[in-house]
């Protein structure tokens, strides 16, 4: 994210990032509207988009009509004078490349293979030949690439530069964003998948600075966690901050157990097989039976799960206090038949007089969003130099 304010050229590089925001998503300003909009003043305005003029950046392609005097121009963004790349690092034997404009409009897509033996150097040298290949498939790709998003299969610890937590065994423990870094002549930025989605769906629209306060949260074959709070991405001292996976669950004296190993999809199964004493049964017979809440085990399985996904939600709005909240993974497949008792658990366990409405979407089309979430950490970086 962005670093602190300290000079008059970070308040600057500030408001030109609230100047192009407000562009990209109100088109054709004339500089009385953006400086309304962005809450700057017109001679601000008027000088900060000279130098984004200069730069190609921003254009004034029509006037307004005007009954006297001169004509306001009216201001929009050029989308593809700056380009960002977006990396996503998914399994060890591929990664996801695109090129996107800067209104995240995709202009290049592909599946980069890796060579064997499909170890950390060949998953580096696959995201290093992507980059290679949108030189010569991007037209100005090298002068117009803002730099490199990288959805990363872990997080990374801050001191050390290190990934942990890694879905992918041949990255645990390595440098990946210094390798990356070694390998290509573009800024690269990195961030946990579940951070970049929840930069990719705080971003508000209508009011574009700051992003809206926004937590979410993929539940598939893990629990990860996204928070936006005073519209900053949470990350705590270490690179750790919001890892509720591994918080202990206590079931009686001796049973224990973590929030990712009860909430993830794999445990919604596991309860399905063991109520229905078939440990043959399918995804596909559970879920079949589960959107139609075709038996009571079923409904038990999911009462359980929602409940527990409500009381997680309620203690993480009592700390975070955002507008919303957004989960993602397959457990959105379910998420009509679980949001009752989610609600249920989230009233009951919210403790302010006038009790809030739950805000809770699912997060739609993910891979494309992750991508998105990797242009704007890419943006938020960006000096408009």
């Amino acid at each position: 994210m962005p670093r602190p304010i300290q000079k008059t050229a970070d308040i600057r590089t500030q408001n030109k990032r609230k100047i192009v925001q407000c562009l990209l998503t109100n088109d054709m300003l004339t500089k009385k509207e953006l400086g309304e909009r962005a809450h700057l003043s017109v001679s601000t305005v008027s000088n900060l988009t000279a130098q984004l003029i200069e730069k190609n950046i921003v254009q004034i392609p029509c006037y307004q009509d005007s009954e006297g005097g001169r004509s306001p121009g009216l201001l929009s963004i050029d989308e593809y004078s700056r380009l960002f790349t977006a990396i996503h690092i998914y399994q060890n034997s591929a990664v996801q490349i695109q090129v996107l404009s800067l209104k995240k409009q995709v202009l290049l897509s592909f599946t980069q293979n890796v060579q064997e033996p499909c170890d950390a150097s060949a998953i580096y040298d696959a995201c290093s030949l992507g980059v290679r290949r949108c030189e010569t498939e991007v037209s100005g790709y090298s002068e117009k690439n803002l730099g490199i998003g990288v959805a990363l299969p872990g997080i990374v610890e801050k001191k050390a530069q290190l990934l942990i937590n890694s879905t992918i065994k041949e990255l645990e423990g390595q440098p990946v964003l210094e390798e990356l870094r070694s390998r290509m002549s573009y800024p690269v930025y990195g961030e946990n998948e579940s951070n970049l989605l929840a930069l990719a769906v705080s971003f508000n629209p209508k009011k574009p600075v700051p992003r809206k306060d926004t937590i979410y949260l993929h539940i598939d074959d893990g629990l990860g966690i996204g928070i936006i709070c005073n519209g900053e991405l949470v990350r705590g001292s270490h690179g750790l901050g919001g890892e509720i996976n591994t918080i202990p669950i206590c079931f009686g004296v001796q049973r224990k157990r973590t929030l990712e190993e009860i909430l993830v999809f794999q445990d919604f199964l596991r309860a399905y097989r063991e109520k229905l004493g078939d440990p043959e049964l399918t995804e596909a017979h559970f879920l079949e039976d589960a959107q139609s809440m075709a038996t009571e085990e079923i409904q038990e399985i999911l009462k359980e799960k929602g409940f527990l996904l409500g009381q997680l939600i309620a203690v993480l709005d009592a700390l975070f206090d955002p507008t919303a909240f957004y989960i993602g993974g397959r457990v959105t497949l379910l998420l009509d038949q679980l949001y009752p008792f989610i609600q249920e658990a989230y009233q009951n366990n919210v403790e302010i007089e006038e009790r809030k409405a739950l805000s809770l979407f699912p997060c739609k089309n993910y891979q494309q969003q992750l991508m998105v979430g990797c242009a704007d950490l890419v943006f938020d970086h960006w000096d408009f130099s």
